[in-house]
């Protein structure tokens, strides 16, 4: 089974609750995003006879991705990365860094295509 994780992480920068305003909104808006990103893949996946699951999932990427990879106890973690440059990364950090570095399995980090 592929297992499919798209995470939603709230903005660093705020605290308590993004039930309202812009940042609320916007917030919303990526997390029906991701799922509707999700149900696309699944689809796709589905066509080509791939037993799939997905889930979107809010939290921090890193540690999410970590988490579920137990959880659902997975051989392997495949993700793609921005592949961002080394200011990128000091700046905005690491998602892939920090999966690799707490991951207890492989990790296929893969550079996305424009479709």
């Amino acid at each position: 089974t592929l297992h499919l994780l798209r995470v939603v992480e709230a903005p660093r920068w705020t605290t308590g609750s993004l039930g309202g305003g812009l940042v609320g909104e916007y917030y919303d808006a990526s997390r029906a995003e991701s799922q509707e990103y999700l149900d696309r893949q699944v689809e796709r996946l589905r066509a080509a006879g791939y037993e799939v699951e997905a889930r979107a999932v809010e939290g921090r990427p890193s540690d999410v991705i970590a988490e579920q990879a137990r959880a659902l106890g997975v051989g392997q973690i495949a993700m793609s990365t921005h592949a961002r440059s080394t200011a990128g990364r000091v700046f905005m950090g690491s998602v892939a860094l920090s999966v690799l570095q707490s991951a207890h399995v492989p990790l296929l980090l893969l550079h996305p295509h424009e479709e």
